[in-house]
């Protein structure tokens, strides 16, 4: 098992119970006026520079973006097992799921200020979902199968640092409200969980029939060696 499954289960229900609490506020219009608070602060501290560095770190929570990196980590045989394939299945199932999830909702996007692009829906966040399925299993299997303390540490601050880049940048630059993020956040997060039991449920029974298998197979080669 790659963590301790009760207390992340336990985790996992309370992101779910928020994420619906928060989308029933934003679909009722109590969360707006927040909403409008924080874009007003980003709208007043606009810079060119800033507005640069955060299309840069929006532009790294696209999609492909991860879709990459994973294949990076699949290709290295090193990171093959341990991290490239669950991280291409989280990434996988979260697009699948924010997709869905959008259609669901249907909330349009802010347009009084934008500063890029940006079509179709905004609740969840796809950017937000993305950043936080891939840090939080990424900071799992550090944890898990990380070899050096100071370095999980290190990376597990790096990872939780760009998340929530990922989600500034999309409010700052004027494509989703911040309650979009927060849902993406806690639909990121409910989505590796999901995923982490689905992984282990499939993963012991094959690990348990391989095991089987070779036991059976050295027990003939000894008895052949035997005779």
């Amino acid at each position: 098992m790659l963590v301790k499954s009760k207390p992340l289960v336990a985790a996992g229900i309370v992101a779910v119970a928020v994420f619906f609490v928060t989308a029933m506020l934003m679909l009722g219009g109590y969360s707006r006026g927040v909403d409008n608070s924080i874009i007003a602060f980003f709208n007043g501290h606009e810079s060119g520079g800033l507005t640069a560095v955060l299309k840069v770190i929006t532009f790294s929570g696209e999609f492909y973006c991860y879709l990459v990196v994973c294949a990076l980590l699949l290709v290295i045989p090193q990171t093959r097992v341990d991290f490239g394939v669950p991280l291409t299945i989280v990434v996988v199932i979260a697009g699948a799921l924010n997709a869905l999830l959008k259609v669901i909702f249907r909330e349009p996007r802010p347009d009084t200020h934008r500063l890029i692009s940006e079509s179709g829906y905004g609740f969840p966040s796809g950017h937000a979902m993305f950043a936080a399925a891939f840090a939080c299993m990424a900071i799992l299997l550090l944890i898990r199968f990380g070899r050096r303390r100071a370095m999980n540490v290190a990376g597990s601050v790096v990872l939780v640092l760009y998340a929530l880049a990922v989600g500034t940048s999309r409010v700052y630059l004027g494509v989703h409200w911040p309650v979009d993020i927060l849902g993406g956040y806690l639909a990121g997060f409910f989505t590796m969980v999901a995923t982490i039991m689905a992984w282990d449920a499939w993963s012991v029974p094959i690990t348990t029939a391989t095991r089987h298998a070779w036991t059976k197979m050295l027990a003939r080669r000894g008895s052949g060696a035997l005779s």
